[in-house]
């Protein structure tokens, strides 16, 4: 949609109320990494809690993005944002602020703005004037069940006030009682207060008979009602508004502007499935809690979410509806996860819900619950593995398979590298034991035929992982490789997990900043292996710890190395099964039958003996450097 103002007054208005000044009234610059003098500012995210500053402005652009939680836009969009405001509304606020006059708009775009205003503010008075009337009638004869049920759920009186419970009585006494007020049945319909007959078109009470709980807006502005059925015959238990003007249920969560305080103080925020479970959940002092509005979770709830905490904890019932609705979100969060967010799951007992939970064990058994919620890597671990008997080899290669296509759907290349290390890694301890490759038993690893190799692929690895502390770029280009390995040398592993690590969350740094962090973390062994100047190795001639040793050569030296690691992994996997054919044999000609099995651990052993030859044609790539002063590259 167009902007119904002039252009060269959006564009004053830019240039006036900066972003820079914008979002320095809600945030405080890091001086470390913000550089005032090319523009560039760097903050904790007014969106979303952190500890790392990860929103960036770049001030020649006017721009802002969080890398955290993806929010980006102007000034404008900002304001929108953070006042909840609409467009028109956001472009006044900054005139104030700039000390700018208001042009006047189009007359049609501005008799259009007027409107669609004065019809917002109409339909909230609408609701107000409904809000009253049900929080009257609940302490009328006439709901008498509907207060039996609420002690009967142990919401006591003082809740009924805090959320603003209310009754719906039969029949058509809400639209009698708004029409009495002089109220249009027009704006009774646009209010979702009341639905048209099917046969007579006549209007009548959406909510009859029913508790209502009223739904706010982020900023507390009450847009519809919800209700729960006291008919045990009703055709839904629970009724939500339909979508109006005002009411989006996919945008918004129920609790949501009273959760926002009490999660920015407990760093934490919770999703439980309904309203009762809200209002049970914060009379047990969990006040930081939220539920969706009838729906399943949807991708602008989840922003919702991570902008309250970065990992959010789901609390959903034991029953089999709220396992599918666990299962579901797994899916759906995969498709959405990026550095530093994701959620947990806790898993209630089978049967039940928050309410069963509190009211046996209190607040300290839900406590217990959420401190083991599970990780969502491992709850989507744990649901695929109990969708089936994985016995055999096909069997066992259609969970891979499964959980190597659902890994697939997380779009940011660095979580999605994580999570298929963590899956393959999950895979090799179910099916081989204690996390390792089966093949290689320990007896077998310190066997004459395999040490050598051992030491080889030891170096070969810490040579692919120098060359990604050299020339970071390397370690982002192969991060799925490096993920990929299966390394047995402790400092090795760390240094590969704190690599890509600093990758995912940061980006790509430059080589000091990542060997100063290293060494910080007493891994700086590997950088200082490669740099000494009397360093020999019988993999590869000297060079790789020359100045001039180009970027160019370290890629093409990284994928041979690799390509040499993977070919060993293959031998090393060969050698288990000749040494059992081996051992088998028996009976007469047991010397004849022995020859083709020692030929092949023979060739084996001399494959994996030679393949340190590999890495010397690049002796002559590196020959040509020469020493030269100073330290790592930057590229």
């Amino acid at each position: 949609m167009p902007s119904p103002f002039p252009p060269a007054f959006i564009e004053e208005l830019r240039e006036r109320a900066t972003l820079h000044d914008i979002v320095g009234r809600n945030v405080r610059w890091d001086a470390g990494k913000s550089n005032p003098a090319r523009r560039d500012w760097w903050a904790c995210c007014p969106f979303h809690h952190e500890k790392t500053p990860s929103f960036h402005i770049d001030g020649h652009k006017g721009v802002y993005y969080c890398f955290g939680c993806g929010a980006k836009g102007d000034v404008i969009s900002y304001v929108m944002e953070k006042e909840r405001l609409t467009y028109p509304e956001a472009v006044r606020n900054l005139a104030r602020h700039a000390g700018i006059p208001m042009p006047q708009m189009s007359q049609a775009a501005s008799a259009r703005e007027a409107e669609q205003q004065q019809r917002r503010e109409r339909l909230r008075a609408v609701l107000q004037e409904a809000q009253g009337f049900f929080r009257a009638q609940l302490h009328q004869r006439s709901a008498g069940e509907a207060r039996e049920h609420l002690r009967s759920r142990a919401i006591a009186p003082h809740l009924w006030e805090r959320f603003g419970l209310g009754f719906a009585p039969a029949g058509n006494r809400l639209l009698r009682h708004l029409a009495d007020k002089a109220i249009r049945q027009a704006d009774m319909l646009d209010a979702g207060l009341t639905a048209l007959g099917e046969q007579d078109k006549q209007p009548y009470d959406r909510f009859r008979n029913r508790i209502t709980f009223p739904i706010h807006d982020a900023k507390n502005r009450l847009i519809a009602f919800g209700g729960r059925a006291l008919d045990r015959d009703a055709p839904a238990k629970y009724l939500n508004s339909p979508e109006t003007i005002l009411f989006q249920k996919r945008e918004l969560l129920y609790n949501l502007a009273r959760a926002r305080k009490p999660s920015q103080e407990a760093q934490s925020i919770l999703l439980v499935e309904g309203y009762m479970d809200v209002i049970a959940m914060s009379a047990a002092g969990f006040a930081h809690v939220v539920a969706p509005l009838g729906t399943a979770l949807g991708e602008r709830q989840i922003a919702l979410l991570w902008r309250l905490a970065a990992e959010p904890i789901l609390c959903f019932d034991g029953d089999s509806a709220g396992i599918r609705a666990a299962e579901r979100s797994t899916e759906l969060l995969l498709e959405h996860l990026k550095p530093g967010h994701s959620m947990r799951f806790a898993l209630l007992p089978a049967g039940k819900d928050p309410e069963d939970v509190l009211r046996q064990g209190g607040s300290a058994a839900m406590t217990r619950l959420l401190k083991d919620a599970l990780p969502l890597d491992e709850m989507l671990w744990k649901r695929e593995v109990d969708r089936g008997e994985w016995h055999t080899p096909e069997q066992r290669a259609r969970l891979q398979q499964s959980l190597h296509r659902l890994v697939r759907r997380i779009p940011d290349t660095g979580v999605r590298s994580f999570y298929r290390a963590a899956m393959d890694k999950r895979l090799r301890a179910l099916f081989f034991g204690n996390g390792r490759r089966a093949s290689v038993s320990l007896s077998l690893r310190r066997n004459a035929l395999t040490d050598g190799a051992a030491e080889q692929s030891r170096r070969r690895i810490r040579l692919l992982l120098y060359l990604g502390i050299r020339f970071p770029l390397l370690a982002e280009r192969y991060g799925e490789e490096l993920n990929g390995l299966d390394i047995a040398d402790a400092e090795a592993d760390a240094t590969r997990d704190m690599l890509l690590e600093t990758i995912a969350r940061e980006g790509v740094p430059d080589s000091q900043t990542l060997q100063n962090r290293l060494k910080t973390a007493n891994l700086g062994g590997i950088a200082e292996e490669f740099q000494r100047t009397d360093w020999s190795s019988p993999m590869i001639a000297e060079g790789v710890h020359r100045a001039d040793f180009s970027l160019e050569k370290g890629d093409e030296l990284w994928r041979h190395v690799h390509a040499l690691e993977r070919k060993a992994i293959t031998r090393r996997k060969d050698i288990p099964e000749a040494v059992s054919e081996l051992t088998a044999l028996s009976g007469d000609n047991r010397e004849e039958k022995e020859r083709e099995p020692l030929y092949r651990l023979r060739a084996l052993h001399a494959e994996l003996a030679s393949g340190q030859g590999g890495e010397t044609r690049f002796a002559a790539a590196a020959a040509d450097a020469q020493p030269l002063a100073g330290g790592a590259s930057k590229d």
